[in-house]
């Protein structure tokens, strides 16, 4: 994965700019999320990996199932270019590049509070405002639930 964040950055980085001139950051988070989702997908990664598909069907099976969410073409030429590149597999990796220059961009940071059970979410709050105090960022703080810890949260 740290080779696929290695060759993801220049992507991200054009892409920020790009949507940084068009006042278009979260326009593009949500269209390389998209992206990041269907290169995800078992079937459609598969399809993407074989050797027995040449890289413009490829290009064409992405281009078919995101233009049915969207049309932009810049995300279509992105698509060509990345095929062309053999690079069709890095789009998870380029979303989340894009995601980490969006949250520096927005001076924002995302924390991960796992709990042995489940807390609510005045617990959450309160978690999230003493990070935002301490860090001076704007902080997101994704809960989820561990049933291995004892007690307390990480």
């Amino acid at each position: 994965m740290s080779s696929e964040l290695t060759l993801s950055r220049p992507y991200a980085k054009a892409l920020f700019d790009l949507a940084c001139e068009q006042n278009e950051v979260e326009q593009w988070h949500e269209r390389l999320a998209f992206l990041s989702e269907l290169a995800s997908n078992e079937e459609i990664a598969a399809l993407i990996e074989s050797p027995d598909i040449n890289r413009d069907q490829k290009a064409d099976l992405l281009i078919a199932l995101y233009s049915k969410k969207d049309g932009n073409s810049n995300s279509i030429n992105l698509i060509k270019l990345l095929a062309e590149n053999d690079r069709l597999t890095i789009l998870p990796a380029i979303h989340e590049s894009f995601e980490m220059l969006k949250n520096e961009h927005d001076n924002t940071v995302e924390a991960e509070l796992i709990t042995a059970s489940k807390v609510n979410k005045t617990y959450i709050d309160k978690v999230t405002k003493t990070l935002s105090e301490r860090l001076g960022k704007k902080v997101i703080v994704n809960a989820s639930v561990d049933k291995d810890i004892l007690g307390g949260a990480v």
